[in-house]
């Protein structure tokens, strides 16, 4: 291994048993570290690896990419024009390296299916730019196959050929399908419209009691208000009655006032009169001062009332 160097550290690395298939991680003078895609590490004797063909897949130029395209036999008219395309696409492709081969061929027929061949090479020998580049082809072939009205071929997909009769058996079948599928949409449409119609029905009947309610409501405000209404007629009468009844004592109040005055005019007369009698006692004199103080309290007790 030291003598001829078949790899070195960090090279990647594979046996054509499938043994091996990993990064060179250190060169010992015993063992050799391969950590294996699990990052998981297998140390090798140099005896034994002396022994085994090993692929130094570092030291490779480019990637192949080799596939097996399947057509369908039904669009066997349509072959010549798909692998035209394929081939146009491989020869043009910014990523296929020009100096290698670039072929894509009608290779085998199989009961399925008709086979094209393709191999290319791409320029990086990355794994990320390898899968990269494979994955566009395989979209970019998928979109030709589209444009033909095709897709790729399956085994479980095979071409019947029926007699009249029984085609007319199956298209009536699937017409009959369709009208069933198409039936029972309609139907669960109208169960759906249905359910709708159901849900709207109890909340119209929700709204419709609580409108019942709310006039009801309404009816005993406007009963109550009308109730208010007659009270406060009769409340108005009865003050416009009070409102008389004062008037009526007012006016007679007024009348007793007046009458007073003409007493206590007549008072203050006989007074001054009763002044110039000498011979009238100082009993007299008080006495009528009494009388005249309770007539006058008298009147204001009538006032206040």
């Amino acid at each position: 291994v030291y003598l001829t160097q078949p790899f070195a550290q960090g090279d990647w690395v594979q046996s054509t048993d499938g043994t091996i298939d990993g990064w060179v991680q250190n060169v010992g003078i015993y063992y050799t570290v391969v950590m294996r895609w699990d990052k998981r590490p297998l140390y090798i004797p140099n005896s034994k690896l002396s022994m085994l063909e090993i692929i130094n897949a570092s030291r490779m130029t480019n990637r192949r990419i080799l596939l097996e395209i399947p057509l369908k036999l039904r669009d066997s008219d349509q072959f010549e024009s798909i692998v035209h395309e394929i081939r146009e696409l491989i020869q043009n492709h910014e990523d296929i390296d020009p100096r290698m081969h670039r072929l894509a061929r009608l290779r085998d027929i199989t009961p399925y299916s008709a086979n094209v061949w393709l191999s290319c090479y791409t320029k990086s020998i990355l794994l990320a730019d390898y899968t990269e580049v494979r994955e566009k082809l395989i979209l970019a072939i998928h979109e030709i196959l589209h444009d033909h009205k095709t897709t790729f071929a399956s085994n479980i997909e095979r071409i019947q050929v029926v007699d009249p009769g029984r085609k007319y058996l199956i298209d009536t079948r699937k017409q009959l399908q369709n009208t069933t599928t198409f039936v029972e949409k309609q139907l669960s449409s109208i169960q759906s419209n249905r359910t709708f119609l159901m849900d709207w029905e109890s909340e119209l009947k929700l709204l419709s009691e609580e409108v019942r309610q709310r006039s009801e409501t309404s009816e005993k405000r406007a009963k109550s208000l009308d109730d208010m209404e007659n009270m406060l007629k009769k409340l108005e009468e009865s003050l416009t009655f009070r409102g008389e009844a004062l008037d009526a004592r007012e006016a007679a109040i007024g009348k007793e006032k007046l009458a007073l005055k003409t007493r206590e005019k007549e008072y203050h007369e006989r007074e001054s009169r009763l002044g110039s009698i000498t011979s009238r006692s100082k009993e007299d004199r008080d006495l009528d001062r009494d009388l005249l103080e309770l007539e006058k309290e008298a009147l204001k007790a009538k006032e206040q009332s």
